[in-house]
């Protein structure tokens, strides 16, 4: 009979090792789930907070004002009257004061049903603190939708910068990644954007990736709004058609030098510094300021 020897020096030092990369699996394991755990709650935690905000701060078809709408199969251009909601910014602004404005558009979820989607937006001096900040002042892995410290919140300026988290549930900028999809991108061609003085339709002009430092330096480093219209309107033609020209998807509207652009900025999951960027054009359909003075009816 053959005996083997194991020395009970080396069969310690093996069970050591193994009872350690036990630890080591299950501490990993716990803190996945864990995080992953968090994670759902925030989701679940800003999604609520969403829905009990407009449900505080948004009047249902308080205002009407004229619009247009295409026939699409004879091109013919329609006026008809255009029921638009009335944000309580006051209200807003008591859930928090960095409130500059509110996004609403029509879309699906992530299993294709439609939807709507509606968000206040808020805007500070360091664009770090809503990547990670639930719009009520808390802390939330989802963050807030903000527009850019280097943007104009009421759209005044050539391009303004909105940021939003790319959430795989298609809650805050998640589902504008359809656009991609030029079918989607017919079918939800606007977006509405309101301030405290008026009301913006955003048409979706074009979806595109791009580095984000890129679009920091050309939205922030004097290329545009330098005091010089006809400079800053060329290179913003320039750069809006080289940013169109890799895009996904496009709606044919031609920009010009006039108009006012809304980048809307979200991740892509590739990672980096690379963003996906819907380009939209900016129009003022209502001035609150106006109908109000007017006297008119909400």
């Amino acid at each position: 009979m053959e005996i083997t020897y194991v020395n009970p020096k080396k069969k310690g030092k093996y069970k050591l090792v193994k009872r350690t990369l036990n630890i080591v699996i299950t501490v990993a394991l716990t803190t996945s789930l864990g995080y992953l755990g968090f994670n759902i709650m925030d989701k679940i935690k800003n999604n609520n907070l969403n829905n009990e905000i407009k449900s505080e701060v948004v009047n249902d078809n308080a205002y009407t004002a004229p619009a247009q709408v295409v026939n699409e199969e004879t091109g013919e251009v329609a006026e008809v009257t255009q029921s638009y909601d009335d944000i309580d910014f006051s209200a807003l602004k008591q859930i928090n004061p960095e409130a500059v404005g509110y996004l609403s558009w029509f879309g699906v979820d992530k299993n294709g049903q439609p939807t709507e989607y509606n968000y206040p937006v808020a805007q500070t001096t360091d664009d770090e603190k809503y990547l990670h900040t639930g719009f009520d002042g808390s802390q939330n892995s989802c963050g807030s939708i903000f527009v850019s410290t280097y943007s104009n919140a009421d759209l005044s300026g050539k391009v303004t910068m909105i940021f939003g988290h790319d959430m795989a549930d298609y809650s805050m900028f998640g589902s504008l990644n359809e656009y991609k999809n030029q079918a989607y991108m017919d079918a939800h061609p606007t977006i509405e954007y309101q301030t405290e003085d008026a009301i913006y339709r955003l048409d979706v002009v074009s979806i595109t990736d791009m580095n984000v430092l890129n679009l920091y330096n050309s939205v922030v480093n004097s290329k545009y709004d330098t005091g010089d219209s006809v400079q800053d309107s060329a290179q913003m033609l320039a750069d809006m058609g080289q940013i169109q020209n890799a895009a996904a998807a496009s709606s044919g509207i031609q920009l010009s030098a006039d108009d006012q652009i809304v980048l809307l900025v979200t991740c892509n999951g590739q990672g980096g510094d690379e963003r996906d960027v819907t380009i939209t054009k900016a129009t003022k359909v209502l001035d609150k300021t106006m109908v109000n003075q007017a006297g008119m009816q909400r």
